[in-house]
């Protein structure tokens, strides 16, 4: 038993001249340790952190205890994905609601060229869609007639006597049939046939959407007379109420993004062409107009929508607003190092936008952010660690 015991106390006072010997070794070799909560503490031998109370750990395993690493099917199914740093425009925002429009400056008035009797009325329903070139009316018009017969005649006067001068009769028959409104088509057609007709048939001048027929089928019509309005939605007026105070950071030809009700993930930039030069009565709400592209048709007039009027624009380091996580220890962002760790950094901010955050230190241009499933790595962070996301960890960053 004695000598038990006496083997015991011999290991135990080896083993802790061992410990002593690598703690003189790590400390002569300058190795540092530090807490993975509060890099700012580091010493030169183990312990315990003086703020958290965790264990340190050496300066060199920093990096590692501070990523996770992911496989490419938990990547995928975290919905994770990321960005280079780039620096790009960003100032303050106005944002205000706003309606969809008709752009009154888009929209064609068909008129009748000539006078005479509606026969027939190719689109009747207000909202029907229009094809440029289609049929849009018949009209039996006898003072059309005359000038059909007055083109027959200049035609085979021409290709009789081939002179000059009827040459010169030619071309004015027909240049007035093409002001009238027929298209060079018709007037070849109406060469070849050699017959005139007091029924004719126009086309549409443009493509759109009928808003308003004027007329009705047998109704008598004189030359003037508005037949059809035709709205073109490849661009619509976005009409926004602005305050008088906000007007000076306003003008025409300035920029504003127009997000869509049910399109949110696809806004659209638009052109400020007017600002309303009085006030709306009994109140101070001044009414902006601009000028959204539609050319795939996807918008409609009445639809409701939200515009940012951005001012004080910078270039800067910016992020999307879901890229940054907020929480008891700072603004914390998830950078995807070259060696496919992800790693919590915390930054400093700035301005924000209604989708976007300024960032002001802690990320440099070109490093790999992570802009969608930063809050998922927070919770994997937390459930791994077992501890919220580490402070000051950028500045460490910078001095390593």
């Amino acid at each position: 038993m004695r000598r038990v015991k006496i083997y015991i106390l011999s290991l135990m006072v080896a083993m802790s001249a061992m410990v002593c010997q690598q703690q003189k070794a790590e400390h002569t070799a300058g190795i540092l340790y530090t807490c993975p909560m509060h890099p700012q503490v580091i010493q030169d031998h183990p312990g315990q952190c003086p703020i958290c109370g965790m264990d340190l750990v050496k300066k060199g395993e920093m990096t590692n205890n501070l990523a996770l690493m992911l496989t490419e099917s938990q990547i995928r199914l975290g919905n994770i994905s990321t960005m280079p740093a780039r620096k790009e425009a960003f100032g303050e925002s106005i944002l205000t609601s706003a309606k969809l429009a008709i752009n009154e400056e888009k929209t064609v008035v068909v008129s009748a060229r000539v006078g005479g009797r509606i026969e027939k009325l190719y689109y009747k329903e207000e909202g029907k869609p229009v094809t440029a070139n289609a049929p849009l009316y018949q009209i039996y018009s006898e003072q059309l007639l005359t000038y059909e017969q007055e083109y027959l005649l200049a035609v085979r006067q021409w290709e009789e006597l081939k002179q000059p001068r009827h040459e010169a009769f030619l071309k004015a028959a027909e240049k007035k049939l093409l002001l009238l409104g027929l298209t060079r088509e018709q007037v070849t057609g109406l060469r070849q046939s050699g017959k005139a007709d007091a029924h004719v048939v126009f086309l549409s001048p443009v493509s759109g959407t009928l808003s308003q027929a004027e007329v009705k089928e047998g109704q008598y019509v004189s030359e003037g007379n508005p037949l059809y309005r035709i709205q073109q939605l490849d661009e619509l007026w976005v009409e926004a109420e602005l305050y008088g105070n906000e007007i000076p950071d306003v003008h025409t030809g300035q920029e504003v993004k127009v997000t869509v009700a049910g399109y949110e993930s696809r806004p659209v930039m638009a052109r400020v062409t007017f600002i309303g030069p009085e006030y709306r009565k009994g109140g101070q709400i001044l009414t902006v107009r601009a000028v959204l592209p539609n050319p795939e048709g996807i918008f409609r007039p009445g639809m409701y929508a939200t515009t940012a009027f951005m001012h004080e624009t910078r270039n800067v380091i910016s992020l999307p607003s879901d890229a940054v996580v907020r929480d008891a220890q700072g603004n914390h962002i998830w950078v995807l190092d070259k060696d496919g760790a992800f790693r919590p950094r915390e930054v400093g901010t700035g301005q924000e936008s209604d989708e976007r955050i300024e960032i002001t230190e802690g990320l440099s241009e070109n490093e790999n952010v992570v802009i969608s499933g930063a809050y998922l790595l927070t919770g994997e962070w937390v459930l791994k660690k077992g501890a919220e996301l580490p402070a000051h960890q950028h500045q460490d960053q910078m001095n390593h």
